[in-house]
Formats: structure tokens, sequence, C-alpha cells
């Protein structure tokens, strides 16, 4: 019987029951760690987007044809910076 949180994700393997709950710790563990491993690359991306919105859009406004032929590039840019922002919020809080 499972008489606490702790007792549900965390037990030993004394019991026959305790089976049941081993492998609820199990999957517990492969969650946490593939979300940490999804939250590491939603960062690695977002520094990336960033880094090349950092050179692209200086860019753009510098090149002759300007903005008129270029926006939709910086809107992409912009919109998938802005997801990915809402993403690593989304997954820190998943995580922590």
């Amino acid at each position: 019987m499972v008489k606490s949180l702790r007792d549900a994700f965390y037990s030993n393997f004394n019991e026959a029951g305790d089976q049941i709950n081993g492998i609820v710790h199990l999957l517990v563990t492969w969650r946490i760690k593939n979300m940490t491993i999804a939250f590491q690359l939603a960062v690695f991306a977002l520094i990336v987007t960033s880094s090349i919105l950092l050179i692209s859009v200086p860019v753009v406004f510098a090149s002759s044809d300007g903005w008129s032929s270029n926006k939709n590039v910086v809107f992409s840019g912009t919109s998938l910076w802005i997801g990915l922002v809402f993403l690593v919020a989304i997954l820190n809080s998943l995580i922590s």
C-alpha cells in the first residue's frame, strides 16, 4: 500500500507489490531524462537562432534591396525565436 507520494515513486523491491512501483519509478526517471534532453536542445536552438538573427537583421537592413524584399525572412526568424522562447519556458516549468 502506498502511504505517501514518495513511496509511489521511490520504492525498493523488497515486497512483491513493489515491482509495479519500480516500473513507475523507471518511467518517471525516463521522462525526466528525456525532458532534460529536449530542454537542452530547445535552449541550443534558441541560442543558434538568436545568433543568426543578430547577424542577419542588420545585414537585411544594410542591403540594397532592404526591408521590402527580405521582410519575410526577418518575420520568419522572429516568429521562430518567439516560439522557441515559449517552448523553453514550458519545458523549464515541466523539468523544475
